[in-house]
């Protein structure tokens, strides 16, 4: 008895919950997630995030990269120093511009220069100046080999002469055979021991009329880039330089170079390996030069974090895991099958036609009520559809109604018949002539009650209309037709052209005082009826325009708005005119209609 009062009152307090809004429902759960949290925030003393972490390694590496280059970079500067006195010397320039009469003189006195100035600049392997025939002279620390030809041969070559006297980098290794001479490799300058030699190169052109007399060429040991990160490696940090993207020098990291995608970038980082064995690779280009200094670097976010701290965070991930469960399944009970019961109910409506209820049992929630409201929806639904049936009965009659009072415009036209014989018997043609125009009028006006009519008619309204208006206001305009003849059959809404004519009239032409011209235009362009109505009338401003077609206008109005509103119903579309206009001179309505394929 009392397992059974117990499963009768859990059950009650189920139930109760059940019968809770649902934002209710997901308040006390997530306040059940908060109060776990909560419970163990207090033993997290310190949380470190390993994106954070990374990007403060990746800028500390970046800043090294940065460091090193500058090292180099300064270098550079000693030596780009160094050749502006070389090339500003009186005595290397005297050497270029020397004919044969002086140039065992002028050579020496230029050799001379290049050893004092090696003494100044230290680290420097040896200086040699060359002039336009490729003849040169030298300094050197030791034996150097040089062959000149490779100075306008080298991959290099075009470069330094479209640096137009700015220095360009270059590496000296030759690749010797078995019989230790060199076979291969891009090579200037081969020392005795074919130690590699990193080579700064310029043209050296003429203060005056700054055109090349020679070349100059100063080159460095390769260690001098060991040198530039000598002060950076610490633990097992590894640095290594490319020379468009090979190596050349320190470590080997070409692989690693490798492990980075798309080099385009002048400088990129990536975090490679898994956790407690990471590291970070990078590639930094020095600016203005071949060279790519290449760097791995360990990255082990565990040396930050305490063992301690890493167990709280897995135990916290494990706890988040278990909630993010619950909420799916409360979610899922809640939420998702009464939706996808409701949806189901849906499609068989869709799906037979029928309005048929959903019987789904739903908790008296916010769930529940949208179902209790799709089903009062219904209701309202069929109402509706029994509303609008006695509503087409009753249209039908007016219809039929209609039809019967189109009887009544025959009398009209029998009429004028008679009036128009009656003219003519008695020798009054202009009366006769204007009396069978306006019987012509009425005829393609009313047009049996059809709501739309071949262009064709619609241009025969136009003209009765105009020459009507001929005998009402004389020779004040000529009209004027531009038809395309294979478009006369394309059924329109009746009466769209004759309201755009009558403004041309009162509005245009009638004001101006002078003999004007209104024209008629239909043609297709790009798949779309134009229909173009021009005066040579006293035009419209843009001010005015706007002010046309915001004014209010009677439902039963044919003016330029209503015709606009009928033929954008007719359409379906809103972008169906345009207005062109210059105040004096002419005004022109474009009407476009999509032929959509057919004529």
């Amino acid at each position: 008895m009392c397992g059974k009062s117990g499963g009768k009152k859990h059950g009650g307090l189920f139930a109760k919950f059940s019968s809770y809004p649902l934002v209710k429902k997901i308040r006390y759960l997530f306040l059940f997630v908060i109060c776990v949290y909560l419970a163990f925030f207090g033993l997290v003393y310190v949380f470190f995030i390993r994106n954070n972490l990374s990007d403060y390694a990746e800028k500390k590496n970046l800043n090294t990269l940065s460091a090193i280059s500058g090292n180099l970079t300064s270098e550079a500067d000693r030596v780009s120093d160094m050749s502006i006195l070389i090339m500003t010397d009186d005595a290397v320039i005297s050497y270029l511009k020397s004919d044969a009469g002086n140039y065992t003189k002028v050579a020496k006195e230029s050799v001379n220069t290049l050893y004092d100035l090696m003494n100044v600049f230290e680290g420097i392997s040896s200086i040699y100046i060359f002039d336009n025939n490729l003849n040169y002279v030298s300094a050197s620390r030791s034996v150097t080999t040089v062959f000149p030809r490779k100075l306008l041969t080298s991959a290099w070559s075009q470069d330094m002469i479209d640096n137009a006297g700015g220095y360009i980098i270059t590496v000296n290794k030759a690749i010797l055979g078995e019989n230790g001479n060199p076979v291969s490799g891009d090579y200037m300058f081969r020392t005795k021991l074919n130690e590699p030699l990193i080579t700064f190169v310029r043209v050296i052109n003429d203060l005056g009329t700054q055109k090349p007399i020679g070349y100059l060429a100063v080159n460095l040991p390769l260690t001098i880039l060991g040198d530039t990160y000598e002060d950076h490696v610490e633990g097992d940090s590894r640095f290594g330089y490319l020379y468009y993207d090979k190596y050349i020098y320190g470590d080997d990291l070409t692989a690693e170079f490798n492990l980075i995608p798309d080099h385009s970038a002048s400088h990129k980082q990536k975090i490679v390996g898994t956790w407690g064995n990471e590291r970070i690779i990078s590639y930094y280009r020095l600016p203005g030069s071949p060279l790519t200094l290449v760097s791995s670097e360990r990255f082990y976010a565990g040396q930050v974090i305490p063992t301690e701290t890493a167990l709280i965070i897995v135990l916290m991930i494990v706890i988040t895991l278990a909630s993010m469960l619950l909420i799916s399944a409360f979610i899922s009970f809640y939420i998702t099958k009464p939706i996808k019961g409701l949806v189901h109910s849906m499609d068989a409506v869709a799906r037979t036609g029928g309005l048929q209820k959903s019987k789904l049992f739903l908790p008296d929630d916010e769930i529940g009520h949208l179902k209790n409201r799709y089903n009062s929806m219904l209701d309202e639904i069929d109402a509706l559809f029994k509303e609008l049936i006695v509503k087409e009965k009753r249209i039908r009659n007016d219809e039929f109604r209609a039809l019967q009072e189109q009887i009544k415009p025959h009398f009209l036209y029998n009429t004028l018949d008679t009036l128009a014989f009656m003219a003519s018997e008695d020798g009054a043609d202009d009366v006769y002539e204007a009396l069978q125009t306006l019987s012509n009028f009425f005829t393609n006006f009313l047009s049996n009650g059809s709501s739309e009519i071949p262009l064709r008619t619609e241009v025969e309204v136009v003209k009765d209309y105009l020459k009507l208006q001929k005998y009402r206001y004389g020779d004040i305009f000529d009209d004027e037709y531009v038809l395309q003849d294979d478009l006369l059959d394309f059924k329109v809404p009746k009466l769209i052209l004759q309201p755009l004519v009558e403004n041309s009239l009162y509005h245009g032409v009638r004001l101006k005082g002078e003999k004007c011209v209104i024209r008629i235009s239909i043609f297709e362009r790009d798949k779309v009826l134009h229909l173009v109505v021009y005066d040579s009338g006293v035009g419209m401003s843009k001010e005015r325009i706007k002010g046309i077609l915001k004014a209010d206008r009677n439902d039963d109005s044919f003016g330029l708005k209503g015709t606009i509103e009928r033929i954008r119903y007719f359409c379906d579309r809103e972008d169906v005119f345009e207005i062109r206009s210059e105040e004096g001179l002419f005004t022109e309505v474009d009407i476009s209609i999509p032929l959509d394929g057919k004529k």
